[in-house]
């Protein structure tokens, strides 16, 4: 079993953009699901608008470990010369 520290830099970047997508994706139908709820609704309870806020907990922390991986790999490949 590879230890996350041996995966490839490539590897890393796709995930980071994945992530980013599925960042842009939640916050698309978020945007969506509260214009729906504005016109159906006009008494749009402030509390309402920040239901889905759980949805953005794990993906950040993801993007966040990722980002700090990355940064690792390229301190190594330009301070130590190992390869990425």
């Amino acid at each position: 079993m590879a230890n996350f520290q041996e995966t490839k830099f490539y590897i890393l970047i796709v995930i980071e953009i994945l992530i980013m997508f599925l960042f842009f994706i939640l916050r698309k139908t978020e945007k969506k699901r509260d214009r729906d709820l504005f016109n159906k609704n006009k008494n749009f309870e402030f509390e309402d608008k920040f239901r889905f806020w759980r949805l953005y907990i794990l993906p950040f922390f993801v993007f966040i470990i990722v980002l700090i991986e990355i940064f690792n790999k390229l301190y190594n490949y330009f301070y130590f010369n190992i390869d990425l």
